[in-house]
Formats: structure tokens, C-alpha cells, sequence
């Protein structure tokens, strides 16, 4: 049977739509440091009929326990403050209370697990905004090129006027 945490973790990643690899990095990406609070603080509060403790949830993502307690504290702020916020954590908590009181809870576990897998890498990202940047860049040079031509007939228009004056 899958752990309860990386159920979590394949959840909130899937909802969010980031990779769950980035979260077991030393970053401190508001993008991947928001996520990880919230998965350590629905572990510990999910968890802890499996047995799960601060330092147990904190060791999954290579951090010590004070991090996970400083997560929870952080999760019920913004939960407490942010109606937005709010709306997300409960809907993560309807979507794993659903699934892990199933009959089904590990078929419905699957489909996450499959679902997580689809999500692109951090260098699937990258590589495709190369690939837009490149021809990106194509058109900048024929807008400069354009940008040129037109400034040197500005200059000559500009050199005829002049000596037509005079």
C-alpha cells in the first residue's frame, strides 16, 4: 500500500500541475515552497493514524522537523486569513477524505499516480520555452532589420527636405 504522504504529495502536485520532483529539491521557489507546506501539513494531519510525526513527514522531503511544524503554522494562517486559500485547502481535503474512505481508495489512489506521471519535468518546461524563444528571436531581427531600413530613408527624406530649403 502506497504511503500516505506521497499520496498526498501526487494529489497536490496533480492540482497545482507541478512535478513532484521539484519539491524534493533545496529550493525556495514560492511555486514548489507553497505546495510543500501544504502536503506537510495535510501528512501530518492525515497521517496521524498511520503514525506519522513531524519528523517523519520531514524526513520524505530531506528537512527537519521544525520546518514541518513552521509549515503547519503558515498553512492555518494563510487558511485563517486567505478565502482563496481556504478554498483550495478544503477542496484538497474533500478530494483525500473521499478517496482515502473509499472501498476503492487504492484503485482511486492509482488513477493519481498514473495522472502525476503526465506532468511535465522542470526540463520539459525549459526545453519548450526555448522552442519559443527561438523564432521569437528570428522575428526580432527582421522587425530590427525593418526598423533600419526605415531609419535611413527617415534620414534621407530628412537630408532632401534640407536642401531643397535652402
Amino acid at each position: 500500500m502506497k504511503h500516505i504522504i506521497e499520496f498526498i504529495e501526487e494529489v497536490v502536485c496533480y492540482e497545482e500541475k507541478i512535478n513532484p520532483e521539484c519539491l524534493h529539491t533545496k529550493s525556495m521557489k514560492r511555486e514548489w515552497c507553497g505546495p510543500r507546506q501544504i502536503i506537510m501539513s495535510l501528512a501530518y494531519e492525515y497521517g496521524l493514524g498511520d503514525g506519522l510525526t513531524y519528523s517523519s513527514v520531514s524526513r520524505y522531503f530531506d528537512r527537519d522537523h521544525a520546518t514541518v511544524i513552521h509549515a503547519r503554522k503558515s498553512v492555518q494562517n494563510d487558511y485563517d486569513t486567505d478565502k482563496l486559500f481556504r478554498a483550495k485547502i478544503d477542496k484538497y481535503r474533500n478530494i483525500l477524505t473521499s478517496i482515502l474512505k473509499s472501498e476503492k481508495r487504492e484503485e482511486l489512489m492509482d488513477v493519481y499516480s498514473r495522472n502525476i506521471k503526465s506532468l511535465p519535468t522542470e526540463e520539459d518546461k525549459r526545453s519548450l520555452l526555448i522552442k519559443m524563444i527561438e523564432p521569437l528571436e528570428k522575428e526580432l531581427q527582421s522587425l530590427n532589420f525593418q526598423y533600419n531600413d526605415v531609419k535611413n530613408r527617415l534620414y534621407i527624406l530628412k537630408d532632401v527636405i534640407q536642401k531643397t530649403a535652402v
